[in-house]
């Protein structure tokens, strides 16, 4: 995958370079890291970083770097290319590594560890040109052929194993209003493990009422209706003023669930306290989610103090669902373990539990 993005990223760099010269090359791709830049301000707040150092390199480059047209490289020229690279070799290369070990090849490990490295390869547009303009054909020729032998024998060597075991996760979701149970697999078809619990033909989708915060589609079969409780909120206090209501909450899980999540419309809800600390306000948020969402983890056997400043005075729906790991036990029937090519996610084989209340 890396040999095959930078083929086509010399490609784009040949096919610019019609309209463009080197140094507006390096500008243009510069202004695309201060794009992007801005965007993970506004998205991520924090991670902008790995894009300014070397926007600003970029914008360096013209000024520091000599014209090339030479056919032999300097070696002031070439420090000085190595120099202005140095910000995304730190950042990116580690990022690249870091991201292919924890997610691997999967959707979102794919997608993070290709747009990291485009982000890469346009940082070191200079070192790129010089490479493209020195040993144009023998560059393409090398990384057009080793991304084909590379992807097939990948292809042809690549299998789970002992030693590289699959990853998943199975879930069991309980709706305690609706008397409704699931399994849930986030595997992209089924195997003979995971067909015990989700059947042979599952549907797939997503887990909109379980995990409105996940976007992942999961493979999904009915499942026993088990006697777990569901997590409880107990109104302490109540206050109006103004038009105004304010909630007093206990959130408690009676099964000893370590994880809580609570939703509500986003409409609703002004602003949040949870055990006395502030949790925002959602009329000061830059970007407007779908809903309002509250994830509390390790949670104690006391629970949490929850209090809830709403918008208006009418009634307020709240989902809460507690998460724990691992799977419930079955009566009657025993499940045969992974097998060895298979393991856990770091999340782990979770059991959710869902009910509402209306306050």
């Amino acid at each position: 995958m890396i040999v095959l993005i930078f083929a086509l990223w010399v490609l784009l760099i040949l096919f610019l370079r019609r309209w463009l010269s080197p140094d507006s090359l390096i500008l243009s791709s510069g202004l695309l890291l201060l794009i992007a830049s801005v965007a993970l301000a506004w998205w991520l707040p924090g991670a902008s970083l790995v894009t300014v150092w070397p926007a600003l390199a970029l914008a360096l480059a013209p000024f520091l770097i000599q014209d090339g047209s030479a056919e032999k490289i300097p070696l002031r020229r070439v420090l000085l290319i190595l120099l202005i690279s140095l910000p995304a070799l730190l950042i990116f290369v580690s990022m690249i590594g870091n991201f292919f070990e924890a997610l691997g090849l999967t959707v979102s490990g794919g997608s993070a560890t290709g747009l990291t490295l485009a982000l890469f390869l346009v940082s070191i547009t200079p070192a790129v040109e010089e490479v493209r303009r020195t040993w144009l054909t023998q560059l393409l020729t090398i990384s057009s052929v080793s991304a084909l032998l590379l992807f097939l024998v990948g292809a042809a060597v690549t299998r789970h194993s002992s030693v590289h075991p699959m990853p998943s996760s199975m879930l069991y979701a309980l709706d305690s209003d609706r008397k409704l149970a699931l399994w849930a697999n986030d595997a992209a078809q089924p195997d003979t493990w995971s067909s015990q619990y989700v059947g042979s033909r599952p549907g797939q989708g997503k887990l909109s009422s379980f995990a409105p915060w996940d976007s992942f589609s999961y493979l999904q079969g009915p499942a026993p209706i088990l006697s777990l409780r569901p997590p409880e909120i107990a109104l302490l206090r109540e206050t109006r003023d103004a038009g105004v209501r304010t909630l007093h909450l206990r959130v408690t899980s009676p099964r000893g669930a370590p994880e809580i999540v609570l939703s509500a419309p986003l409409d609703r809800i002004a602003s949040a306290q949870v055990d006395g600390k502030p949790y925002g306000d959602t009329r000061e948020a830059r970007r407007k989610p779908h809903e309002w969402v509250l994830n509390y983890c390790n949670l104690p056997s006391e629970g949490m103090a929850l209090q809830l400043t709403l918008q208006s005075t009418g009634p307020l729906q709240l989902t809460v669902i507690d998460l724990s790991r691992g799977l419930p036990s079955l009566s009657g029937t025993a499940p045969f373990p992974r097998p060895p090519d298979q393991v856990q996610r770091h999340s782990g084989d979770q059991t959710l539990v869902r009910r509402d209340v209306v306050f």
